[in-house]
């Protein structure tokens, strides 16, 4: 990806009736994603501690503000670059939207060429739900109960009721996504791991949604090598632990789009 020109970004003068304009502070590399150093730059300017500013600079995604006065968003810029961060600073409007998504189950055939975007993304899940179970009474109240019917020779329901009890079970499952960003026309395929029909794999397709599911990111890298790679992906490619990715849901990926897509079209 081709360097982006922060002063060009900046440069942009309003016309008299123009609002103030509202700037976004960018990343200017991919590979220069780095929670720990983006919440020392924030902490800097903020002026509060840097751990406290640590889960903020995870869910950035890039993006690290998005809404800012012209003076602001130079004064994190240069925060970023003196910790060690390519930034730039552009305004508000150009941030690039991705298509809206269409979920796909089959996987059609698309040139290569039209894929901007490879957009993997692995958490876990978290789903609760609520169980209803009848439980009898527990051996103390049946004994309270026999020892009152064996006293008063009257019978008793003590020990003898069941009641409904509610339990809320939370379960957590490992879930996987992948957006492929496509140009000319913009589109936004996104396919679920988990409800997804790998036949596109032919001969390399096996029993495990996760081993398909790279097998299908590794033939779609392979066959589109100019198409940007965002953090997912990379680390699904390098087969390095899927904890290390840091999503918490597929709102981080939106964002990470938005982001990708923005240095693309900056870079152009």
């Amino acid at each position: 990806m081709a360097p982006v020109d922060a002063d060009a970004c900046m440069g942009y003068t309003p016309k008299m009736s123009d609002a103030p304009l509202r700037y976004a502070v960018l990343l200017s590399k991919p590979e220069e994603f780095r929670p720990v150093e983006i919440a020392r730059a924030l902490a800097g300017v903020k002026k509060v501690p840097e751990q406290d500013l640590v889960p903020a600079a995870r869910r950035c995604w890039g993006i690290v503000e998005d809404d800012l006065p012209e003076a602001g968003a130079r004064e994190l810029v240069a925060a970023l670059e003196k910790a060690g961060l390519g930034a730039v600073a552009v305004p508000r409007g150009l941030i690039e939207e991705p298509a809206p998504v269409s979920k796909v189950h089959l996987l059609a055939p698309f040139k290569p060429e039209r894929l901007a975007v490879l957009a993997a993304a692995g958490y876990k899940e978290i789903t609760t739900r609520t169980i209803k179970t009848t439980e009898g009474p527990d051996l103390t109240q049946k004994a309270i109960g026999m020892g009152i019917t064996m006293m008063t020779g009257l019978p008793t329901s003590l020990g003898k009721a069941k009641k409904e009890v509610q339990t809320t079970v939370e379960t957590a499952e490992l879930v996987f996504f992948l957006d492929l960003v496509l140009k000319d026309p913009a589109e936004r395929l996104r396919i679920d791991a988990q409800d997804f029909d790998f036949s596109c794999l032919g001969a390399k397709k096996s029993y495990s949604a996760i081993v398909n599911f790279r097998q299908l990111l590794y033939d779609l890298a392979d066959a589109s090598r100019r198409a940007i790679r965002n953090r997912g992906t990379t680390i699904l490619l390098e087969q390095k632990p899927v904890r290390e990715m840091g999503y918490e849901s597929l709102k981080d990926l939106e964002r990470e789009c938005r982001w990708l897509l923005t240095l693309a079209a900056l870079a152009r």
